[in-house]
C-alpha cells in the first residue's frame, strides 16, 4: 500500500471582520484574494481564501466571544526588506526585529487586525 503524501498545510485563522482582514492582508502582506463566501451566498463575507507565492491562508468569521488568536510563522527570504517595508507602514517598530537568535534566525512579528499573531523568520547561513 502506498504511503500517503502530505501536500500542503493551510491555516484557517479566526477573523472578527473578514472584509477588513482581507484588505489588510492584501495591502500590507501582498496576498491576493482567490475566493470568498460572497461567491456562493448573499450578505457579508464570512470566509475568504488568500494566496501569495503558493502559500494559502484561509480566514473564517468568528464572533468576538468565540474568537481565538492563532500564531502562524512564515519562513521568508529577504526579511530585512520585508521588515523595513512594514516599518514604513507603521506596522512594526525597530525593537521588534531580532537578529541572530540562539536558534540562528532573524525574525519579527506583528498582529493582524483581528489579533492573530504573525511571525516572519529567515534562517541565518553560516
Amino acid at each position: 500500500m502506498p504511503t500517503p503524501a502530505f501536500l500542503h498545510l493551510i491555516p484557517v485563522l479566526d477573523s472578527t471582520h473578514v472584509d477588513r482582514d482581507v484588505a489588510w492582508y492584501i495591502a500590507h502582506l501582498g496576498f491576493r484574494l482567490t475566493y470568498d463566501s460572497t461567491q456562493y451566498h448573499a450578505g457579508p463575507m464570512d470566509y475568504a481564501v488568500l494566496e501569495r507565492a503558493g502559500m494559502i491562508l484561509h480566514l473564517q468569521f468568528q464572533y468576538p466571544k468565540d474568537f481565538k488568536a492563532t500564531d502562524i510563522k512564515f519562513e521568508v527570504k529577504g526579511i530585512q526588506t520585508l521588515f523595513e517595508a512594514l516599518q514604513e507602514k507603521g506596522l512594526v517598530k525597530r525593537e521588534q526585529f531580532r537578529t541572530d537568535t540562539p536558534w540562528h534566525t532573524d525574525e519579527f512579528g506583528l498582529k493582524d487586525p483581528s489579533g492573530n499573531r504573525i511571525f516572519f523568520l529567515e534562517e541565518r547561513m553560516g
